[in-house]
């Protein structure tokens, strides 16, 4: 760990601005900022100081009961609308 301890440095100033960035994002940041340091290297030492993040998972629907549609007991009961066109009487 000794011969990372300027890779340690440089990742833990820029984990402390932002803590929600990625091993990726922190990489890019780096080659941006002008350190050139090995992808392979710096997710060791990534790896090592327990940065890794938990993957965002997408928010689950409740389960709701599924219910039967109310079906109508004569014809004409019920009517259904249909706007495919729709138009005033001036044409707009």
């Amino acid at each position: 760990m000794e011969r990372d301890r300027d890779v340690i440095e440089v990742l833990k100033e820029i984990v402390g601005r932002k803590p929600r960035w990625g091993f990726w994002k922190l990489h890019d940041r780096l080659r941006l900022e002008g350190h050139c340091i090995n992808h392979k290297r710096l997710h060791r030492v990534y790896c090592a100081m327990e940065l890794n993040l938990p993957r965002r998972t997408r928010k689950r629907v409740p389960v709701r009961p599924r219910r039967l549609l109310a079906a109508p007991s004569e014809l004409n009961v019920v009517w259904a609308a249909d706007f495919m066109a729709d138009a005033l009487y001036s044409g707009r």
